[in-house]
């Protein structure tokens, strides 16, 4: 793999495709269901389209899910896209499959999502979306805190999962004030708020991917979907 990406590089590959389309998927409330919905998503639309997973979050737990041992990973695009070496061929060297679903491992330390900017992730974002050959990108943005609204910008629709309580609520509302305050109004447009149900049936790691598509969140996830244009 290392010599196909360094062969790409030498012959100056770039892939002829449209821009991919950004699905973000964002929540200032913890314990929302906002990974296993992203997920969900991932797989049901990637039975139809060319579909990349990718995880934002400094701790994901995304190892244990899929039971992989990860060498390289969302880590590695940063330090490449920082040292201005991205490329279409470095973007192939880590991708992992699951079923139909490509995806990007996750950052191996959470220093490594702390020292990129936003603005930087946001580039390397639309330059996967520009060069790759993937119909849809599904990002999966963790707890950002406020510097998600740059890698918001770039997303051309946004799940954002919600709950009913009052902190909840406060939350979301803390959030929507700052995106008008700091001139990000155009965000709220392409935000889609959804509530999503918990899914009591399963609760086992080994296969929990395969199962979300089979649960009460699995079942949400297509009606949505089916309503979308």
């Amino acid at each position: 793999m290392e010599q196909y990406c360094a062969d790409l590089e030498e012959t100056g590959y770039t892939t002829l495709s449209e821009r991919s389309r950004v699905v973000g998927v964002y929540s200032p409330v913890n314990r929302c269901l906002k990974t296993s919905f992203s997920l969900a998503m991932a797989q049901l639309l990637s039975r139809d389209l060319k579909v990349l997973y990718l995880n934002m979050e400094d701790c994901s737990g995304f190892a244990g899910l899929t039971g992989e041992e990860y060498k390289r990973g969302m880590s590695d695009l940063f330090y490449y896209y920082r040292q201005g070496s991205f490329s279409f061929g470095r973007l192939g060297s880590v991708i992992y499959t699951w079923g139909d679903l490509d995806y990007v491992p996750p950052v191996q330390y959470p220093e490594d999502l702390t020292f990129i900017s936003s603005q930087e992730i946001a580039g390397l974002i639309k330059q996967i979306s520009k060069e790759s050959t993937y119909g849809t990108i599904i990002l999966d943005l963790g707890q950002m805190g406020k510097r998600a609204a740059d890698v918001l910008e770039v997303c051309d629709g946004i799940y954002m999962p919600v709950k009913d309580d009052c902190v909840s609520a406060a939350k979301v509302e803390e959030f929507e004030a700052y995106l008008a305050a700091s001139g990000h109004n155009a965000i709220m447009s392409r935000i889609q708020k959804i509530n999503l149900p918990y899914h009591c049936t399963f609760g086992r790691k080994d296969n929990y991917l395969d199962q979300l598509l089979w649960s009460e969140l699995g079942d949400y996830t297509r009606q949505l979907l089916r309503k979308q244009p």
